[in-house]
């Protein structure tokens, strides 16, 4: 669920602009424990769930999952990322195993590397002709044209980031590669000078579980447990600063929770969404940083948002 905020123009009223329609099994969804929606070039919804993966068309759900007949489609149904490298092939991770469909022809592969059994993906990036892929167990390097893979240890970073549980990963718009761990912090990789750098703890669990880029360059972490941190003066250590967004009991202004799923943008109005707890959190941040809660009690279904004004889109 969503929170929302706009530096620029403060509070507004954007789900005013919206209608909403939920989509659950009974609809044809794989199952209503919901972990990824993304879209792809053409413009398909795909969805990742605990029990499969669905296409959605804007009509109808395509279901796509190993079962009794289809047994070895996917190496695993519990679908935890989804992402499209520039060849227009999906790439689907999982709490078991690496996949890919090649668009073009509907085939579903599965990637037959030991480092991904019993060893979950948090998130992929494409990267050039290779895939850097987030994991519990580490840093993993697909090299998508020679088929292998190559665990990011210690010492190939020169001692600087531990080999440790992955959660999140960002190109920025400068092309460095941002890190996030589950509670060994925030790393930043610059490909310019082939070096690896490592940022002070900034919340008490060492947490950067999920890291997002606006469109104004500002760099965001979002805490499992300790809300949500804005960097100031990212590129510069000696200059580094942070502003903490976290609950406050009794504090109705305040973030309503400090786990953090993830962030975007809405590209038309600057607005930063941000999925936390279990609930739906439009938010606008400016000085009085003040946090405006829409809750929704069915939580485990997904909440197609369509302007009211304009239906097909």
């Amino acid at each position: 669920m969503y929170r929302i905020f706009n530096e620029k123009t403060g509070p507004s009223n954007e789900f005013a602009n919206f209608s909403r329609k939920s989509l659950t099994l009974a609809d044809g969804l794989c199952s209503n424990d919901v972990k990824q929606i993304y879209q792809d070039k053409d413009g398909f919804m795909w969805i990742a769930t605990k029990n499969g993966l669905s296409l959605y068309d804007g009509h109808t759900f395509t279901t796509f999952k190993s079962n009794l007949r289809n047994w070895n489609l996917l190496s695993n149904n519990d679908i935890t990322h989804i992402v499209e490298d520039a060849d227009n092939r999906l790439w689907i991770g999982t709490i078991n195993g690496l996949n890919v469909l090649e668009k073009a022809t509907g085939t579903f592969r599965q990637i037959n590397a030991p480092t991904f059994n019993n060893n979950p993906i948090a998130q992929i990036l494409p990267v050039n002709d290779k895939l850097l892929i987030a994991t519990d167990r580490g840093l993993v390097i697909y090299h998508t044209k020679c088929d292998s893979c190559t665990v990011v240890s210690r010492e190939m970073t020169g001692n600087i980031m531990p080999q440790t549980s992955i959660k999140s990963l960002l190109k920025d718009h400068k092309g460095n590669i941002w890190i996030g761990t589950w509670n060994e912090g925030l790393f930043r990789f610059s490909p310019e000078n082939k070096k690896i750098v490592a940022y002070p703890k900034m919340n008490r669990q060492n947490s950067a579980h999920y890291i997002f880029e606006d469109s104004s360059h500002n760099i965001w972490i979002g805490t499992w447990g300790y809300g949500i941190q804005k960097l100031k003066n990212p590129y510069d250590l000696s200059k580094l600063s942070w502003e903490t967004f976290s609950h406050i009991p009794g504090d109705n202004t305040s973030v309503i929770n400090n786990i953090i799923y993830t962030i975007t943008e809405n590209a038309e109005t600057g607005t930063i969404w941000v999925g936390m707890g279990s609930k739906l959190f439009p938010k606008e941040i400016i000085a009085e940083k003040n946090w405006n809660a829409i809750t929704d009690k069915a939580r485990m279904c997904i909440s197609i948002l369509s302007k009211a004004t304009n239906p097909q889109h």
